[in-house]
C-alpha cells in the first residue's frame, strides 16, 4: 500500500491494542519515544529482545498512530553517504575496520535479518553477526560494519540520534 492510500486508512478505535498494552500477559508495548504500538519478543542465542512495530490494529484493521520515529535521527544527505561509501569502499572485514579506524566506539553481537522466508514447512531464521561501530566518522551519521562470515561485510550509515534522552 503506497503512504497516499495510508493515510486513508480509517484509524483504529476499537482499543484493543492499548488493552493490550494494559495487559502484562500480552507482548505489546506503547513507546511514547516513537509513537508505536510494537510487539517484543525474545531473540535466542543473544541476551536481549527485539520489537516489531504494528501499522495498523491486529484486531479491527485500523490505521494506528503515525510514528515519529524518523525525527529522533539526522538526515544523511546523499553527499555524506558517497562521501562514506569512498571512505570505507576498500573495507572488506572487521579486522580492515579496526586497522583503518582504530578500535571501535560499540562492539557488539546484533541480530540482522532473516534468513529464511517463512512457511508451511520453514520458520523465520534470525542470526547473530558480530557488529562495530564508529560514532566519530561523520557529524550526522554512524559507521556500522557488520561481519555476515563468509557472506562477506556489510556497511550501514545511520543517521545519529537528536532525540531527547530524557
Amino acid at each position: 500500500m503506497a503512504k497516499e492510500d495510508s493515510e486513508k486508512v480509517n484509524p483504529c478505535k476499537c482499543g484493543v491494542p492499548e488493552s493490550a498494552v494494559a495487559d502484562s500477559h500480552i507482548p505489546i508495548i506503547f513507546d511514547k519515544t516513537t509513537n508505536e504500538f510494537q510487539l517484543t519478543y525474545a531473540v535466542e542465542g543473544v541476551n536481549g529482545s527485539g520489537s516489531m512495530m504494528f501499522y495498523y490494529c491486529p484486531f479491527c484493521g485500523g490505521r494506528l498512530p503515525k510514528s515519529i520515529r524518523d525525527t529522533l535521527f539526522a538526515t544523511v544527505t546523499d553527499s555524506e553517504t558517497r562521501r562514506l561509501s569512498r571512505l570505507t569502499r576498500h573495507i572488506n572485514s572487521i579486522k580492515e575496520a579496526i586497522n583503518e579506524f582504530g578500535e571501535p566506539d560499540f562492539d557488539s553481537p546484533c541480530v540482522r535479518g532473516v534468513s529464511s522466508v517463512p512457511s508451511d514447512t520453514k520458520s523465520t531464521k534470525f542470526e547473530v553477526f558480530s557488529t562495530i561501530t564508529y560514532y566519530n566518522l561523520s557529524d550526522t551519521c554512524d559507521v556500522e560494519f557488520i561481519d555476515y562470515g563468509p557472506d562477506g561485510i556489510g556497511k550501514n550509515f545511520t543517521g545519529k540520534y537528536i532525540g531527547d534522552d530524557n
